[in-house]
């Protein structure tokens, strides 16, 4: 198999970047960025070889490498070559933690004090979630991912809260890429934030603890995803 039909999608992205961005170095740092989370590559890349499947040269290429590089999504040696960086257990763990108790604290607040106008902004986005769910869009869905949580915590009417979810949220961005990317995560995760969101419209806690949980517990586990309509059979699966 050639290598233009090998990494098709991954060009397919980049050509469809090009047109949004203004520079090629964003354009594939964005396409690059896709193609690692779907693992379209194999475990190293080469500047060589983006060039080659790219059709442009080398210097955008090696900018937008360094990018993904301070983004930990790559480990770059001897300058061109560059190791694709896979998750620790330890880092899922860890990530786990601190996001499961933000988002509770955040979810319950907003059930408590969002307005009519913060449901609609929140329904808006959920609109969008779905919409670059169906498009495979890993570049549009997880700034609207983050949306969805940022509005929960704006919604809380706590300021000091916002501000800690919005640090946070910047901070495991791309950790929570990794999350979305494993297989028949992204579809889930949509199902789960439209579940999020209805409890938050019904002012229902209880419910809304269980599914930011699950939420939490689906995005980071190295277990199978589990469907949000599934209930916990025990309080012990719950934990």
């Amino acid at each position: 198999m050639k290598p233009e039909a090998q990494y098709s999608g991954f060009i397919e992205r980049f050509q469809s970047y090009s047109k949004e961005y203004s520079t090629l170095k964003d354009a594939t740092y964005a396409a690059l960025k896709d193609a690692i989370l779907l693992n379209m590559f194999p475990s190293e890349i080469t500047e060589t070889e983006i060039s080659a499947l790219l059709h442009i040269s080398r210097t955008p290429i090696r900018e937008a490498m360094l990018q993904l590089s301070n983004d930990g999504l790559l480990e770059i040696n001897h300058g061109r070559k560059a190791k694709i960086r896979s998750l620790t257990e330890k880092d899922i763990t860890d990530l786990a933690i601190v996001l499961d108790s933000i988002h509770h604290l955040a979810l319950m607040l907003c059930i408590d004090h969002a307005s009519k106008e913060d449901l609609n902004d929140m329904e808006e986005t959920i609109a969008l979630i779905s919409f670059y769910t169906k498009r495979k869009d890993f570049h549009h869905l997880h700034k609207y991912n983050s949306r969805f949580h940022s509005q929960i915590a704006r919604a809380s009417g706590n300021i000091w809260l916002l501000d800690i979810m919005d640090r946070l949220l910047s901070y495991t961005s791309v950790f929570r890429e990794y999350a979305i990317s494993r297989p028949n995560r992204m579809d889930v995760a949509c199902e789960e934030h439209a579940a999020i969101f209805q409890a938050i419209c019904n002012r229902d806690k209880e419910e809304g603890t269980r599914l930011i949980s699950l939420h939490v517990q689906n995005a980071f586990s190295l277990h199978p995803i589990t469907s949000q309509s599934e209930p916990p059979h025990s309080e012990e699966e719950h934990e």
